[in-house]
């Protein structure tokens, strides 16, 4: 992610409790204690940019459900699941009003103009 992507080493964290990233109005009890595997943050908002859940097996459903579970207290714009065989990352869409999930892991550059756009 850093040498080949550029996302920026002081800007990533791993194995975060969701509830330090939860940064709504959810009480603190309510957030499940859970740990996010990667978590990239926006340097401008200091919040969330990028949630990451790594898993040793083949990605499936119960990954995907996983980590929009997650970010359903994180509300991070993109989320994804890695394994040593494939990356799927993750936005809302709005129009069909549920997550779509791509191939692979844009830079850290692509996200911040994707953002922007």
């Amino acid at each position: 992610m850093i040498s080949k992507l550029g996302y920026p080493k002081s800007l990533l964290g791993v194995e975060k409790s969701l509830a330090d990233l939860s940064h709504f109005s959810f009480c603190k009890s309510e957030v499940p204690k859970r740990r996010v595997d990667v978590v990239c943050f926006d340097k401008a908002l200091a919040r969330p940019l990028l949630l990451i859940e790594c898993k040793a097996e083949v990605l499936g459903e119960a990954c995907l459900r996983q980590i929009i579970g997650y970010n359903y207290y994180v509300k991070a714009p993109l989320i994804a699941v890695a394994s040593n065989s494939e990356i799927r990352t993750g936005y809302w869409d709005i129009k069909n009003n549920s997550y779509e999930f791509v191939e692979g892991l844009m830079s850290y550059q692509d996200i911040l103009q994707e953002r922007s756009s």
